[in-house]
């Protein structure tokens, strides 16, 4: 129960500070902020569940394979994300001058 409702509040957290109204009232990394956390969050709730497959009573999974290959490639394509939002930005901001 305590961990649904953890969950619940670290996804309204998420939820509003995603929302533009909230980010200009909190300002720019307020709201990077929260979002990191949060998603810092779901992530390490997601490799846990992971490790604990390793580490824990093992039952057959069909789906183990599968969420392995979910988080690998959703944490690749962040990087990629980020990566071209970085190499993109110096020069956009030539062009603009």
């Amino acid at each position: 129960m305590a961990y649904c409702v953890l969950t619940a509040m670290i996804l309204v957290v998420m939820s509003f500070s995603a929302h533009p109204a909230m980010e200009r009232r909190l300002g720019a990394p307020a709201s990077r902020a929260l979002q990191r956390i949060a998603t810092s969050y779901f992530w390490l709730v997601f490799i846990v569940t992971g490790l604990e497959h390793l580490v824990g009573p093992h039952r057959p999974d069909v789906w183990y394979g599968f969420s392995l290959l979910l988080l690998v490639g959703v944490l690749l394509l962040r990087f990629a994300d980020s990566f071209v939002a970085h190499w993109r930005q110096p020069r956009m901001a030539e062009g603009t001058t």
